[in-house]
């Protein structure tokens, strides 16, 4: 009675974890043994329990049910894919999927919660359902079945392509040795030519230049020749045009300092005059006029110098008195000349 009470338990935990609506315990077999199944017992069961009967009903009405949610998972495959990203409210989406599949309004229904359908509707749809799961899977054995032709091909066509490069190579190894004998004939042909062609050409090269060296030296020398010619004249021109500058420059230069002579002594009896003339209006300058009575003997000593190097000029010529003679500055010069104007004027 314990192992009766310890079984019921279970039995009774079991179906208050779970939602039953009919729980009927049915007798396999009259022996009490394991594993054996005898149909007519357990259909003399079920008769007598009214279950057959409840069957024939629920098929007569819509003996096929589903959950909103359970019927979108297994046969959503059948609808559009809008329908099954369709985020409403589940009764409609499962309306619109049964009128998408174009089911007759009086062969389903649709609850709150599930949907109800009558005899044949589910075959109806299962067989839907594994047709398209056919098409599926005859997509899926296509992308298979390419993948390997594929793999195929491409080993096939590696194949091929090594086949193919093996025979090129080979043929293109023979027309290699072919065209190489041919253009090392040909370069060999072209050397000796070559070797040919340049004897002779250096032969005829060291003529021309010959030839050309010969032409060249020739007026080279007539251009030499002139060349001095030209020089000896120009150093000739140049001793001429000094010999006649140093002349002139000698006689300019005694004019110079004879003018400069007179020019000089007319201007120190000026200032000698002048001095006298202050010394004798005023006396407190008496050292001055000292002064310049010692400037005037020595501007008279001047003038005796420059008329000795005036004698002197004048008894010495050549090239040697121009290289050592005195050259006035400009100032000399113009008051020399005043000085010349002066006395042409006074006699």
């Amino acid at each position: 009675s314990s192992q009766f009470k310890q079984q019921l338990t279970v039995l009774v935990s079991n179906i208050s974890q779970t939602r039953p609506y009919y729980v009927r315990c049915v007798n396999p077999n009259g022996l009490k043994r394991s594993a054996l199944y005898i149909k007519g017992h357990v259909l003399h069961q079920l008769r007598c329990g009214g279950v057959m009967e409840a069957v024939k009903v629920t098929r007569a009405g819509f003996p096929s049910r589903y959950k909103h949610a359970d019927f979108l998972a297994r046969y959503g495959l059948l609808f559009p894919p809008e329908l099954r990203r369709a985020s409403g409210e589940a009764r409609d989406t499962v309306l619109r999927a049964l009128r998408h599949l174009a089911l007759d309004d009086s062969q389903f229904r649709v609850g709150l919660t599930k949907v109800f359908f009558r005899l044949g509707q589910m075959e109806d749809l299962e067989k839907r359902r594994m047709g398209r799961l056919g098409e599926f899977a005859t997509k899926v054995q296509t992308c298979v079945r390419r993948v390997f032709a594929r793999r195929r091909f491409v080993r096939l066509r590696a194949a091929a392509i090594m086949l193919q490069a093996g025979a090129r190579g080979r043929a293109g190894r023979r027309v290699y040795r072919a065209r190489l004998e041919l253009v090392s004939a040909q370069l060999l042909q072209r050397n000796i030519r070559m070797y040919v062609k340049r004897a002779a050409f250096n032969r005829l090269r060291r003529g021309a230049l010959l030839a050309q060296s010969a032409v060249r030296g020739r007026r080279a020398r007539a251009v030499y020749a002139e060349m001095v010619r030209h020089h000896r004249a120009a150093k000739l021109q140049s001793a001429f045009r000094r010999m006649v500058a140093a002349r002139a420059f000698l006689r300019l230069r005694r004019g110079a300092v004879a003018v400069q002579c007179c020019w000089r002594r007319v201007r120190a009896k000026r200032e000698l005059k002048q001095l006298r003339i202050e010394a004798r209006q005023v006396g407190t300058l008496e050292v001055k006029a000292r002064q310049l009575e010692e400037k005037s003997g020595a501007l008279e000593r001047e003038v005796a110098s420059l008329r000795a190097q005036l004698a002197d000029a004048q008894a010495s010529g050549g090239g040697d008195a121009v290289a050592s003679s005195h050259v006035l500055d400009p100032a000399d010069a113009q008051l020399l000349e005043q000085a010349k104007s002066r006395h042409c004027a006074r006699s």
